[in-house]
């Protein structure tokens, strides 16, 4: 009897050594940036483009509020009508949603990145006032296009490489009339 339990005791003190020391168990970080999501505006459908946003950020390890990378967003939504039926019943919308991404160092005091990201699907809608697959399709659509849009902004703050401030012409020329005034 003693021996039985002198090896379960042995056995999951080897076990208990063993799970912890796998490297699975150890929490690396995958990627050596991080980022802050500082703004985003866009009306109602901000808060969602940011709740899916900072997600995905913490789901790939690189949210951070402490981050000197912050990421300013500003989103549009528009729908756009291609074809109606000849008995007037159904339409053809396309919605698309625009988003544009300036990742700034605040400690360089920088723009790193700008890009625009620009997603659309089409679906049909009933014309009747009374139809709510016509809200809960747009709504659903609008769902798909932010979170396309979302991997792709993840896939390219993963892949950026250069992490130099950006010298955008404005910057240049309002620099060039304070020069031009001396």
């Amino acid at each position: 009897m003693y021996k039985i339990k002198l090896s379960i005791l042995l056995s999951s003190l080897f076990l208990l050594m063993f799970s912890c020391a796998t490297p699975g168990s150890i929490n690396e970080k995958k990627h050596y940036y991080t980022y802050g999501v500082d703004y985003i505006s866009g009306g109602e459908y901000a808060f969602i483009l940011r709740n899916i946003l900072s997600q995905r950020l913490l789901t790939n390890d690189m949210l951070s509020e402490e981050s000197s990378y912050r990421l300013r967003v500003s989103l549009g939504v528009s729908e756009q009508y291609l074809s109606t039926a000849i008995n007037k019943i159904t339409t053809r919308v396309i919605q698309v949603a625009t988003v544009n991404l300036e990742m700034f160092d605040i400690n360089r005091k920088c723009a790193v990145m700008k890009t625009n990201y620009k997603e659309g699907q089409t679906y049909k809608t009933v014309a009747s006032e009374a139809s709510l697959s016509s809200t809960s399709a747009n709504n659903d659509i609008f769902m798909i296009n932010i979170g396309n849009i979302s991997e792709l902004i993840i896939d390219d703050l993963m892949t950026l490489r250069n992490r130099e401030c950006l010298v955008t012409k404005k910057y240049y020329r309002s620099n060039r009339k304070n020069f031009d005034r001396k």
